[in-house]
């Protein structure tokens, strides 16, 4: 089994290869999407736009969760296939146990400070009324379990760095799958609403974990997770926590932006709320759609780039572009075509309808973007490019979407605030474009030192 991921990493064709790494993870997150939107739909069939706008709200604090998560599921994840390609075996078991031990002691930290802060934090995300009783229950249950979702967003992210994209995939289709078929059991069958929700989220990230801890205990990949492998590296640790942390910074702004951007909406209504919450569900869908194509390119990248395959890492780099683009364009088109009828399908609420439309149109333009950023940006995380990463991540929702939120919401108000976005997805992917065209430099070095005489290829235009 080890033997045959090693030929897909390192001796498969480039295109079979990636779409073999890719495919499972492309649909682990497609049905992750579906189960980011399953809360929403079932609630939204309480035509109470407090439930969905309560959601919206608690979105952040997911987030929160799957920032820590990712910090050391994309950290220790390029560690490890960087570390295989140049046949550091130990080094990469090492780098595996390090990254769930910390996981799990960061989790058991933030249920604590979250549930003995709960209200303020309730407060501080823009909750009132209604909307707080709901989403206190609601984050009650979520940051109860944080730890069981941090690591297994830790997990299937080793899983991934030796080439286990379908296993990954497996675990978290158990587990997601589990949760889609409890939510209108739970939500509208025992009429438990937002509580229910919750309960049908916490029981598949359970049962999601318990399939990733099996496949390490049986130890059927290349990698385990021992405690005998644990130790105090600190070079380990600190090249986990350097490339990890762009991924935490990105997501924890997003976090904290989106809170803020809440607070904004919620000065207009819970209806605006509740469309801004439907439609980040539905923008989900394509996001999680490229980046799954993407995680299936990284353990790819990550692996040819310490074996010093340069030529092979860029063929990869532009074929996983071509299919994003290809895809992206294509839910941007369906997205803008058919807004009033998917809207509808969430809520039958006359107003929410109407606005939700224009801001589904106007998130589904920059969709076709998407490809670009989040290929570059992985590709950063591959090859260890920890400053280049946190710069992209600190561009993306520092530079550009808090101060376009600020001075269009100000200048044109909802309308402002709804282009806010679009317009900073837009020109996220201008800076990425021109942050890896300075790297192409420095890696065109890196190949003359290896003896290799192709050149980087230029980022496609689109």
């Amino acid at each position: 089994m080890g033997n045959d991921r090693i030929y897909i990493l390192s001796e498969m064709p480039v295109r079979k290869a990636i779409v073999t790494l890719a495919l499972p993870t492309m649909l682990g997150a497609v049905v992750h999407a579906l189960y980011n939107m399953a809360d929403t739909f079932f609630i939204g069939k309480m035509n109470d736009p407090n439930a969905v706008a309560a959601v919206t709200l608690s979105f952040p604090l997911f987030m929160l969760v799957q920032a820590f998560g990712n910090l050391f599921a994309t950290g220790g994840a390029s560690y490890i296939s960087r570390a295989l390609g140049r046949k550091e075996f130990e080094n990469a078991n090492k780098a595996a146990s390090i990254s769930f031990a910390i996981s799990l002691v960061v989790g058991v930290l933030m249920t604590a400070i979250a549930l003995s802060n709960l209200d303020r934090i309730l407060s501080l995300i823009g909750a009132g009324g209604s909307t707080f009783r709901y989403a206190k229950i609601y984050l009650s249950y979520i940051m109860a379990f944080a730890p069981v979702m941090l690591l297994q967003v830790s997990l299937s992210g080793i899983m991934r760095a030796e080439g286990a994209t379908k296993e990954a995939t497996i675990g978290m289709l158990t587990g997601t799958i589990l949760n889609i078929i409890l939510d209108p059991i739970f939500i509208i069958t025992f009429n438990m609403g937002v509580e229910g929700a919750a309960i049908a989220t916490v029981i598949g990230e359970s049962v999601g974990l318990l399939y990733f801890i099996y496949y390490f205990l049986k130890r059927k990949g290349i990698i385990t997770i021992s405690p005998k492998n644990f130790s105090f590296d600190k070079a380990i640790i600190s090249d986990i926590v350097k490339v990890g942390t762009p991924v935490a910074i990105n997501q924890l702004l997003m976090s904290s932006v989106n809170t803020f951007a809440n607070s904004i909406a919620a000065s207009y209504g819970d209806h605006v709320i509740a469309s801004m919450g439907i439609n980040m569900r539905i923008n989900s869908l394509a996001f999680m759609l490229t980046h799954g194509l993407a995680m299936g390119y990284q353990p790819f990248a990550g692996y040819c780039y310490g074996a010093k395959k340069y030529n092979r890492m860029i063929q990869g780099f532009r074929f996983t572009i071509t299919i994003g683009a290809v895809f992206s364009g294509l839910f941007s088109i369906f997205s803008f075509t058919f807004a009033p009828s998917v809207i509808r399908a969430f809520i039958d609420n006359a107003e929410i309808i109407s606005l939700g439309t224009v801001i589904m149109r106007a998130f589904a333009v920059p969709l076709i973007f998407m490809p670009v950023q989040v290929s570059i940006m992985v590709s950063f995380q591959a090859m260890g490019k920890a400053l280049q990463s946190l710069v992209l991540s600190l561009g993306r929702q520092g530079l550009f979407f808090l101060p376009l939120v600020l001075i269009l919401n100000s200048a044109f108000a909802l309308n402002g605030f709804i282009f806010a976005q679009p317009m900073s997805d837009f020109l996220s992917t201008c800076f990425a474009v021109l942050l890896f065209t300075r790297l192409r430099k420095q890696l065109k070095e890196e190949m003359a030192g290896a003896g290799v005489k192709a050149e980087p290829a230029a980022v496609p235009q689109h």
